[in-house]
């Protein structure tokens, strides 16, 4: 199964105020693809929940619990699978 690599950057309205999430996961995505980590994988090892990584194929928050999981699986650094991307939103 291949993971999606087109991660668009969310915008978190669950509480109604807009907020912009300027954390992409695209990183995270390719590495994994290319350690041939699947989502199955992360799952069944009880890396991460499911919920959790339907968070971060949408683009929303996770915790730096998650963060630090992952980088011990793929034995990274925080860096290597996440980056910042300032707002871009259209008319701002």
């Amino acid at each position: 199964m291949s993971l999606d690599l087109e991660m668009k950057l969310c915008y978190n309205d669950t509480d109604g105020r807009g907020d912009y999430m300027a954390i992409r996961y695209d990183k995270l995505l390719a590495l994994m693809e290319e350690k041939g980590i699947t989502s199955y994988t992360i799952k069944k090892d009880n890396v991460i929940g499911q919920a959790t990584f339907k968070k971060i194929k949408e683009g929303g928050a996770i915790d730096t619990r998650t963060i630090s999981k992952l980088c011990a699986l793929l034995n990274c650094q925080p860096g290597d699978i996440i980056e910042y991307a300032p707002d871009t939103k259209d008319g701002e």
